[in-house]
């Protein structure tokens, strides 16, 4: 890491204020601190994908793809692999962007025709992100652009998007038309109740488009309420501001005027809330796999056995390993644990405590 990525003080250019970022910054939006919280809502970026010439790297020594990606993305857990010709997209080089547990959640791309570096972050990468005011700053003074980025704002309880099916009445009325009037490429994906999860798509891919979908049922909870509304927009004839990293809510209201009318004023990202909702419906899934597939042959165990079932279970079924599916959601194992354990409602016994 370069001496200049050291430095304390990152100074935006022009109009912009300049702020103090720490390399571990504190904060987990890049709206007002002091905005309210507003419980049952999240907002932030789900993907984000910088471009920037090459000779700006270099300007400030950034030499390898680990320093392009702490620079941009100062504090975040992250780590990168050295740059190999594996080709991705545009680019002849590419490397990996990798999360806590080592799962991939970014690339970064270079020895474009172009010249120019790429680095992409996936949601699980975004949400990794704490200060997005720094990327910001930092992708100022790269002089990068972005050429992709999703804002997603979580409507927990469906108070605002109470029915998916109403949503698609909403884009078969023509209420997601541009201001102009000229009607706007609309489908939907219908689970036909089966508890997996609908999706109603509006705009095209490659430009701009809205996807509102039933997010707790796509992570097999099939009870949720959870509704995301995910805003996906391209640079393919326009200039993406980097204020999108910063003014999510501003942009998502903007974007149309039914959006406008629908999400609050002010919302904070609620990270905590976020991840707390991930883990209830992935913990619920879990719970209903284990009782449709197993669920007969763990009550033959226990009434077979008694209390010597957690001997069997800790000697000769238990694997000391994250399951994919909760991969990528908290910080640690430890917090892991926690917060199943508070969304389900069990606290942790002196039996159960034996077995894990």
């Amino acid at each position: 890491m370069s001496a200049v990525m050291r430095s304390a003080e990152f100074v935006a250019d022009g109009a912009h204020a300049t702020r103090r970022c720490s390399v571990g910054p504190n904060s987990n939006t890049g709206l007002n601190p002091q905005s309210p919280t507003r419980e049952g809502f999240a907002l932030g970026v789900d993907f984000c994908t910088l471009v920037f010439q090459a000779v700006h790297a270099e300007k400030f020594e950034l030499l390898t793809a680990a320093d392009v990606v702490e620079w941009v993305f100062p504090g975040a857990p992250l780590t990168t692999t050295l740059l190999e010709p594996k080709r991705w997209q545009f680019y002849a080089e590419s490397a990996c962007i990798l999360g806590r547990d080592g799962k991939l959640v970014g690339r970064v791309g270079a020895g474009s025709k172009a010249d120019t570096v790429c680095v992409s972050l996936t949601g699980a990468g975004c949400s990794l992100v704490d200060d997005w005011f720094c990327t910001q700053v930092q992708a100022r003074r790269l002089f990068a652009h972005l050429s992709r980025v999703d804002l997603a704002f979580d409507d927990f309880e469906g108070e605002i998007f109470k029915d998916i099916r109403e949503v698609n009445v909403w884009a078969l009325e023509g209420r997601f038309n541009a201001s102009t009037g000229r009607p706007c490429e609309t489908y939907f994906l219908d689970d036909h109740h089966r508890g997996k999860g609908s999706t109603v798509y509006v705009g095209s891919r490659g430009r701009k488009m809205l996807c509102i979908y039933e997010k707790g049922k796509q992570l097999k909870d099939r009870c949720s309420r959870w509704v995301r509304c995910e805003l996906r927009l391209w640079a393919a004839d326009c200039v993406l501001p980097l204020e999108l990293l910063t003014e999510p809510l501003s942009f998502l209201r903007g974007s149309y005027d039914l959006l406008a009318e629908l999400l609050p004023d002010e919302a904070d990202t609620a990270k905590p809330e976020r991840i707390a909702r991930t883990v209830k419906a992935t913990a619920d899934a879990a719970v209903d796999f284990l009782r449709q597939q197993v669920g007969p042959t763990l009550d033959l165990l226990v009434r077979s056995l008694g209390p010597e079932v957690w001997t069997l279970l800790q000697d000769r079924v238990l694997r000391s390993t994250v399951p994919r599916r909760f991969k990528g959601i908290a910080r640690d194992l430890e917090s892991l644990r926690s917060i199943v354990r508070d969304q389900l409602g069990y606290a942790r016994t002196t039996s159960l405590a034996v077995a894990v």
